[in-house]
């Protein structure tokens, strides 16, 4: 499958998996391996060259993961999942980056970035982090559901007493 690109840089691929990734580096040679690897795993892919361009296609509900580099021109990525975050708190985001530093890995880690990637890293990895990911967000909804039944229950034993 070869990627079309739309605008800018802005590449959209369609594969038969229900998660949805947003890949934002400014690097397109790690853009496009990324899209190889994820399309391996049949991941709906959306990448993008810049946080602009990343904004530019981002909406509410679109995406489940965003992978992202750190340092990309205009807007680093931990703005980008600033802004991502106001509009749709529940995209979880890997931070991938080539400049690593203590404090970059602590601010990630403070904003909820799931994972801190240093690269290169081993393309493997990425597989396992989004599983991870999925995991982790199908816990929280199932936790979300049974706190909601748990809830109800509690209300319904205070009516009958």
């Amino acid at each position: 499958m070869e990627p079309e690109i739309s605008g800018g840089g802005v590449w959209k691929f369609e594969a038969r998996g229900e998660c949805r990734i947003l890949v934002v580096d400014d690097e397109e040679t790690l853009r496009y391996v990324l899209y190889q690897a994820l399309s391996k795993f049949g991941y709906r892919t959306t990448l993008a060259a810049s946080g602009e361009e990343a904004l530019g296609v981002f909406n509410p509900g679109s995406y489940d993961i965003v992978i992202t580099d750190l340092k990309l021109p205009k807007m680093d990525g931990l703005e980008l999942m600033q802004i991502i975050r106001e509009k749709d708190p529940e995209v979880a985001f890997l931070v991938i980056t080539g400049y690593p530093s203590l404090e970059s890995a602590i601010e990630s880690s403070i904003q909820g970035v799931y994972d801190y990637m240093i690269k290169p890293f081993p393309l493997g990895d990425i597989p396992i982090k989004i599983l991870q990911v999925l995991e982790k967000k199908q816990l929280e909804r199932s936790v979300k559901v049974l706190r909601k039944n748990l809830s109800e229950i509690i209300e319904k034993c205070k009516i009958q007493a």
